[in-house]
């Protein structure tokens, strides 16, 4: 999957909290209440819309500019 920034935003399953301070590559955060969006969403900045991008919201959101993305990957459990 490519190019698909900036339609919705992508709800993860990582919990929001900071990253840790080394390098990591694909990083999982459990433990917090609330979840991580990605990508940017048409109604908002174009700084936003792309995938190192990140924000947060309470899991039972939801909005116009949320959605998600089915792929298929191991099972990964927080």
């Amino acid at each position: 999957l490519y190019d698909m920034h900036g339609n919705v935003y992508e709800w993860c399953l990582d919990s929001w909290a900071s990253y840790s301070a080394g390098p990591v590559t694909d990083p999982f955060v459990t433990g917090g209440p609330n979840r991580v969006i990605r990508g940017g969403s048409w109604n908002g900045n174009s700084w936003a819309c792309r995938s190192p991008f990140r924000n947060n919201r309470n899991p039972g959101y939801m909005n116009s500019y949320l959605g998600f993305r089915v792929v298929l990957a191991p099972v990964l459990v927080p």
